[in-house]
């Protein structure tokens, strides 16, 4: 394999070789020991699972001293204590792997040729996180409009990531601002010529996300640090001219590029035929997500939210709840994009958050922040906008028929109405 004069022969310093070694382990690790932020590493998770599992445990029991077995149950955080000792164990291999490289190979002067692969790695997994993330704020799946359940929680009883979350789920405008923010930057950094621009939109992209993981305590701290450092590990090669040019006002010459170029005709056509697919993944994940998201809309349609009336009630195996003034009786059900509110005869008002499962045909609630299913109620819905429900309920076996009321309308919070302004007398503050 020889590459072209295109890398430049330059002698690294002890710092730079033991700093590539260690940040080159670092990040192969957290790329393997994170599948569930890009999919196509999770065979190699799978071939290290076992052996990680048991260095996990074995810092948690004698270093930490933390019971076993550690949850290892997935719950939409990031964040979690296991997250946090694979972290561990994946700095303390990074520390241990970097003394064992420096040893053995003493001798090298530069790692060029290593430095773009790596580059063109970072670069890659960076680009496919940022653009899923893009994704989701273009679909408006990751901040979803507001609904009932979020504008009558009081402010006090929100939590700071609620409150991040519904600052975040008001403006349809700024989701757009963000996706198109994220998806940028992926793009860029996906080409040779652009990766520069491209790094510096994520970093501060991610800086910002960053900060508000930090701030409001959102459950994807490790990521976040994680997306930021590689794009200043993309920055890095680009330090001297970025300086140059943005704080000493310098002209900042051309930037030398790593680009190995091989004389096997092969290894040319193999890694641009790489590169394509990987082109192709991006484009798959944005075609699959908008095909998801418009059939999951068609779906969900056959259910309308709004306010329904119940007619028919009943328990079976207790028929004193089916009488009219029965504590238990349903008398008003409220159904949202995300959550199920029941009104009962005693005045009980149950309201949870909950998941439409247009497929399946089903309502599944549960506490918000939480994981745990309340309950499952499955439903029919018939011509005339009736509802009926069948399941158990505050662990009572239901059997319920509803007749649509009324639609539901957000939009009267003076919050969704008070729409944008050019020109504001004086600050409309409440």
């Amino acid at each position: 394999m020889n590459a072209s004069a295109t890398l430049p022969a330059n002698h690294w310093n002890t710092g730079q070789l033991v700093a590539f070694r260690f940040f080159t382990l670092l990040f192969l690790l957290f790329m393997v020991f994170n599948p569930n932020v890009v999919a196509f590493v999770y065979p190699f998770w799978l071939l290290v699972k076992i052996p990680v599992g048991w260095l996990t445990n074995l810092a948690a029991r004698w270093i930490f001293h933390i019971a076993l077995p550690l949850n290892e149950k997935m719950s939409g955080s990031g964040d979690r204590l296991i997250d946090f000792l694979h972290l561990f164990v994946g700095f303390a291999l990074s520390v241990l792997g970097t003394m064992v490289w420096s040893a053995l190979d003493w001798r090298r002067r530069n790692y060029n040729q290593a430095l773009y692969w790596v580059t063109v790695l970072v670069r890659y997994y960076l680009a496919v996180t940022m653009f899923q993330y893009g994704m989701v704020k273009l679909l408006k799946w990751q901040f979803p409009d507001l609904t009932e359940r979020h504008l009558n929680l009081r402010y006090g009883d929100s939590s700071p990531m609620g409150l991040a979350w519904r600052f975040l789920s008001y403006s349809t405008a700024y989701n757009y601002f963000m996706g198109f923010a994220e998806i940028s930057g992926a793009f860029l950094l996906l080409f040779r010529r652009t990766v520069t621009l491209g790094a510096m939109l994520t970093f501060f992209v991610c800086l910002n996300i960053m900060a508000i993981n930090y701030c409001f305590d959102v459950a994807v701290k490790i990521l976040s640090t994680a997306l930021v450092l590689m794009s200043l590990f993309l920055l890095l090669p680009d330090a001297r001219p970025l300086i140059r040019f943005f704080i000493l006002g310098h002209p900042a010459g051309a930037p030398i590029k790593l680009k190995p170029e091989f004389k096997q005709r092969w290894v040319n056509v193999t890694s641009l035929v790489l590169k394509c697919l990987v082109l192709l993944l991006v484009a798959g994940i944005a075609t699959s997500s908008i095909i998801k998201f418009l059939y999951a809309k068609h779906k969900s349609a056959d259910l309308k939210k709004g306010y329904y009336i119940v007619v028919n009630y009943r328990e079976p195996g207790r028929p004193q709840a089916q009488t009219e003034m029965a504590p238990s009786r349903w008398q008003k059900v409220m159904v949202t994009p995300d959550s199920l509110s029941v009104y009962m005869a005693g005045g009980t008002r149950i309201a949870c958050a909950c998941n439409i499962d247009a497929a399946g045909k089903q309502l599944t609630c549960f506490k918000p922040n939480t994981n745990k299913t309340d309950f499952t109620l499955k439903y029919k819905t018939d011509k005339n906008s009736g509802l009926s429900l069948k399941g158990v309920f505050m662990k009572q076996n239901i059997i319920a028929k509803l007749a649509f009321q009324s639609a539901y309308h957000p939009d009267s919070a003076l919050l969704l109405n008070r729409g944008f302004h050019w020109i504001n007398e004086a600050p409309f503050y409440r």
